[in-house]
């Protein structure tokens, strides 16, 4: 099998003339990949990076940096051919924001945070199941965050923070074929720092 079977590197896209760094991957299909991260030029701005592979070759896609100092941290395509993104904004005033984008088959559009959203809101991962089925998790301060989006709007989930110091949620998973939904992370006690499991 390994005979058979090999590591092909390909030629990715640059944007960035400081750095280029792409942090999550994730196909719709074999001529419907894509992977978002961050690039920088000449400063400390970070700049939302997404690549497209269509089965042949990869290409930079125009992203939008809603505050100027923005990144993605995780993708995810569906098989109808669009994605979501999800990241960190950075505000004039060093405070962080949530980033979440749709790729509607034509651009990148940047969506509404939910209303009740707590600042200092970073985004990890996200999971899209479907157009009206998406959810996103991470990180506000020292608590988790779980959010969904139904085809309309974005909005809070309740969950546990199991952590009196701290709670990091990091990914999500799904059971196939369910509507279980898993999400992994950690917690601190304290004093140790646990590794966290949470189900839906």
């Amino acid at each position: 099998a390994e005979a058979i079977c090999s590591w092909l590197p390909m030629a990715t896209p640059n944007k960035g003339t400081d750095s280029n760094f792409l942090a999550d991957i994730d196909a719709g299909s074999a001529t419907d990949v894509w992977s978002v991260g961050k690039y920088r030029s000449g400063g400390v701005v970070e700049n939302p990076l997404s690549v497209h592979f269509n089965g042949v070759a990869w290409t930079l896609v125009k992203t939008p940096n809603p505050t100027g100092d923005s990144w993605l941290n995780a993708v995810d395509a569906l098989p109808h051919g669009t994605a979501w993104a999800v990241g960190s904004s950075m505000e004039p005033d060093f405070t962080h924001s949530s980033l979440r984008m749709l790729w509607n088959g034509t651009r990148w559009v940047v969506g509404k945070a939910p209303r009740k959203e707590p600042a200092e809101a970073d985004l990890n991962d996200v999971l899209a199941i479907s157009p009206t089925d998406v959810w996103a998790i991470g990180t506000s301060g020292s608590k988790g965050l779980v959010e969904h989006f139904d085809g309309t709007k974005w909005s809070m989930v309740r969950h546990p923070n199991p952590g009196t110091g701290s709670n990091w949620f990091g990914a999500l998973g799904r059971v196939p074929g369910s509507k279980q939904i898993w999400v992994v992370g950690s917690y601190a006690g304290p004093p140790t720092q646990e590794a966290l499991a949470l189900r839906w």
